[in-house]
């Protein structure tokens, strides 16, 4: 008597095949998102700050708006941002590149939410002030 093997068909042979190649991608995927995870927040922050510069939202400068971005990065990676406040601004995030048009009632209500998260953060965990470039003070003040 003969032993025959089982043999998988064709189909599912190629099919395990390529499934396991769409796995291989989306974990090579994921540990890059998950590597480079900081350098793409600040680009996405960076390309929102400059969004937010052209719309010229009333009440802050340039430098302000500079500075809240600068703040919130630094909050962001000591911890000071918690869940709730990283969905609120999350949202507005969306809201910003939804529709690749800043307004400037978008650019103050990102500021705002923004300001909401850094305005408690502890003074001697920040980076002192620039004061040559900012004649302004972050609060929004303007001369």
């Amino acid at each position: 008597m003969s032993e025959e093997k089982s043999k998988m068909p064709k189909g599912c042979v190629i099919g395990l095949a390529v499934a396991g190649g769409l796995l291989l991608i989306i974990m090579i995927v994921l540990g890059v998102v998950y590597f480079y995870r900081d350098d793409i927040r600040d680009a996405a922050l960076d390309m929102v700050e400059e969004r937010i510069i052209e719309a010229e939202p009333e009440g802050y400068t340039e430098s302000q708006i500079h500075r809240i971005f600068e703040l919130y990065i630094i909050a962001i990676d000591s911890g000071d941002v918690g869940p709730k406040e990283g969905e609120k601004a999350a949202l507005i995030f969306q809201d910003v590149f939804a529709d690749d048009q800043v307004t400037s009632e978008e650019a103050v209500r990102m500021l705002a939410a923004m300001r909401a998260i850094t305005d408690d953060m502890d003074d001697s965990s920040l980076p002192p002030l620039n004061t040559e470039t900012d004649s302004a003070g972050v609060d929004g003040e303007t001369e």
